[in-house]
């Protein structure tokens, strides 16, 4: 089972969005994925749509002594994704058995690695939108740590200049940076030069084609309001075609 964690500092990076259309389109290539929500905003638990959980089922799952199978907790989506949902409760509820947890920054990684052998080929962690132990722990239990970055967001680059070198200085595996509303216009361009240009530009998801990139369309809000993946409500999209593009390259990423 390989682990991805999508993190940035702050919300409306693409970052929930990546999360729900990367596991949709890793789904379409028929692998089996599970997702666990880890923001109390909740948006990725109704990017599936699903409800927020009133008791998140997490940090019963990271208690130190006989904690709840972490597995139970996950929810079947129609779209064949498995989701361990989150809610209000969530942020107060994780720091109560994070402190002083014996495991430290791993206990994250532990309650996944002791999950069933074969219970999914790809485990996708949505984190929150800020800096916080939780997002730590994500890191640490990740094989790949993918960072979207919204071109069109101020600082964005500086922003997400300061996740990576968190990520690699946390002993974090960091897998690659992700340009996410991208068009044709020259901020666009801009921006991906001054990244190019960037100590962080070899991070860049590259396949034949390029560098990978998830174009801007309008298709992108309405999915997100419908509670479905871009990939089930415009399959032919511009953005579902990339993040189909995207997820052949992290499933080769092994």
């Amino acid at each position: 089972m390989k682990v991805v964690a999508i993190a940035n500092y702050k919300g409306g990076t693409c970052k929930t969005t990546t999360c729900v259309n990367l596991a949709s389109a890793l789904v379409a290539d028929g692998k089996r994925v599970g997702v666990i929500d880890l923001d109390p905003i909740a948006d990725a638990t109704q990017g599936f749509g699903l409800r927020p959980a009133s008791m998140p089922h997490l940090p019963y799952a990271l208690v130190p002594d006989e904690p709840a199978p972490l597995l139970d907790g996950f929810v079947d989506t129609e779209w064949g994704i498995r989701v361990l949902p989150s809610g209000k409760k969530m942020r107060a509820g994780l720091a109560m058995v994070l402190q002083e947890h014996p495991a430290g920054s791993g206990a994250l990684r532990d309650a996944i690695a002791a999950m069933p052998e074969g219970a999914f080929d790809y485990l996708i962690l949505d984190c929150p939108g800020q800096f916080s132990e939780v997002l730590t722990h994500a890191m640490v239990a990740a094989d790949s740590v993918v960072i979207p970055i919204d071109v069109k967001s101020p600082g964005a680059v500086t922003e997400m200049t300061e996740l990576a070198r968190h990520c690699v200085e946390g002993g974090g595996h960091l897998g690659g940076i992700l340009p996410c509303r991208t068009d044709s216009t020259r901020l666009t361009r801009d921006v991906l030069s001054q990244l190019e240009g960037s100590a962080y530009g070899q991070w860049l998801w590259r396949d034949d084609q390029g560098t990978i990139m998830i174009r801007n369309t309008v298709r992108v809000p309405e999915a997100r309001y419908a509670g479905r993946p871009i990939l089930t409500h415009a399959p032919d999209s511009s953005a579902a075609l990339d993040y189909t593009r995207f997820a052949r390259v992290i499933g080769g990423a092994q």
